[in-house]
């Protein structure tokens, strides 16, 4: 898999600002990748809402959640494996309507295609709070891929 590195290095070349077999600066990597989380975070706030969740114990997340940390809650946070078919929350209720349902969760079980399925390609789970972790979804490499690291 391309790093980020390699990726800016060949977009510069593509350009013209690099030479083949030439290294960018360190200046001019820097803002080549400041850009490129720039450009993924633009990404991920047009894919929609997220259903925001808080956090104080150990979770296994939901697919497109926003996880909110406690202040102070030593709190582990698991990508799933498999999330469920059907969900019984509205969709876009934006967290307005009151709700005897919690949200979806995730499982590390296998998605068995009557109860859980594999995440959607290009669903999200972003960490909010005492860290910052924002995660999509890739489904031609079936894992989770950090936007932030």
């Amino acid at each position: 898999m391309a790093t980020c590195r390699d990726v800016i290095s060949e977009a510069l070349r593509v350009l013209g600002a690099l030479a083949p077999g030439d290294e960018g600066a360190v200046d001019e990597l820097a803002a080549a990748l400041d850009a490129m989380q720039t450009l993924l975070l633009e990404l991920h706030a047009q894919r929609g809402p997220m259903v925001d969740v808080d956090v104080a114990a150990d979770y296994t997340a939901g697919e497109n959640q926003r996880l909110r940390i406690e202040q102070g809650a030593m709190a582990t946070v698991f990508l799933p494996n498999s999330v469920p078919v059907f969900f019984a929350g509205a969709l876009y209720d934006y967290g307005f309507a009151p709700s005897t349902v919690g949200p979806p969760l995730g499982s590390a079980a296998a998605a068995d295609g009557a109860t859980r399925r594999a995440p959607r390609d290009g669903s999200r789970i972003e960490i909010v709070g005492v860290t910052q972790a924002l995660w999509f979804y890739r489904a031609d490499m079936n894992e989770w891929v950090s936007v932030l690291a």
